[in-house]
This record gives structure tokens, sequence and C-alpha cells, in this order.
């Protein structure tokens, strides 16, 4: 069930406003911690695909494409990761 897309029958509360008060602020600071270490993680992987970009250039170009493909797709795994461990349910 998804909070932002379910909407409550008339006299029912929201599910989100049905969460104990104790699990929402863990809830929220998992998310946060996720979106900071997301985006400065994939900043950082940025830079190092740049530089490693720079020493593929003058290499064949059947060699950079294979690299450009792998560095492309290889941020999404820890990326899948770090959202499981985003929405996970607590508790």
């Amino acid at each position: 069930m998804r909070p932002y897309i379910h909407l409550a029958a008339p006299g029912k509360p929201a599910p989100l406003a049905s969460m104990p008060l104790t699990r929402y602020p863990r809830r929220m600071l998992r998310i946060l911690l996720a979106t900071t270490f997301g985006l400065a993680g994939f900043v950082a992987y940025l830079a190092t695909a740049i530089v490693l970009a720079d020493r593929v250039a003058p290499l064949y170009w059947t060699i950079q494409a294979a690299y450009f493909v792998v560095a492309g797709v290889l941020w999404v795994i820890p990326a899948h990761y770090l959202i499981l461990w985003a929405g996970r349910k607590l508790g």
C-alpha cells in the first residue's frame, strides 16, 4: 500500500496518520540519509568516471564504447540497494 497514492475512505485516517509516531521520524531519517549518501556517492562516482574517461580517450573506439556502457550502468547497482534500504519497512 502506497500512502502517496492511496486515498483514505471518508471517516478513516490516512495511512501515514495511523503510523505510530515512533516509526515515522526514523523512516524520514532513513530517507534523508539515503538521499544524502546517494547524492554524495553519485558525485564521487561521476568524478571517478570522468577521470577514467580521460585515460580511456586515446584507446580504440571499441574500448571507449565498452567503458562508457559499463560506466553508464554501473551506478545503478549501489543505487538499487540504497533505495531498497531507504524504503524498507521498519519493525
